[in-house]
């Protein structure tokens, strides 16, 4: 999307939050979670965040610009919600995307636009292979809180 493209190119939140609203309005998604705080890489220290879902919404996807890059993004996806029940404890690993918009292969490539724009995915390009094996960029870890409100403990 033109939104994901954006974030991956200039690590600008928008209009990625603005198609994600909207397809909260349309019952596509449920919530819109962002970390505010701007942090320079490596990250080397963990990074929290409490959210809110529903089981009509059990997947949590995630992404955040791979900086510098001509359109490299890191991604995952993950069910929170599985056979009638909430995961307690889940670590998902992320790994580089390309967005499509750039033709650039390193890290800092001249900006070159894709003509027309390619589909993301998956960059298995040398800075993300080790020993023959795409390896991951980063890593996420959720684990449950009680919803205290609902009297959960």
């Amino acid at each position: 999307t033109p939104g994901l493209e954006n974030l991956s190119e200039h690590g600008k939140i928008s209009p990625l939050d603005k198609e994600i609203r909207a397809a909260i309005k349309e019952g596509n998604a449920g919530t819109l979670i962002v970390i505010p705080k701007a942090i320079n890489g490596p990250i080397h220290k963990p990074i929290s965040t409490v959210f809110n879902i529903d089981s009509k919404h059990p997947y949590v996807s995630f992404v955040d610009m791979i900086a510098p890059s001509p359109d490299w993004f890191a991604a995952a996806n993950a069910r929170l919600y599985k056979y009638g029940r909430w995961v307690p404890n889940l670590v998902v690993k992320a790994y580089a995307w390309d967005s499509g918009g750039d033709l650039g292969k390193t890290f800092l490539a001249k900006d070159q636009d894709t003509m027309p724009k390619q589909p993301s995915k998956q960059n298995k390009d040398k800075h993300f292979v080790y020993r023959g094996k795409v390896v991951p960029v980063g890593v996420f870890v959720f684990t449950r809180v009680p919803d205290v409100q609902a009297g959960e403990r």
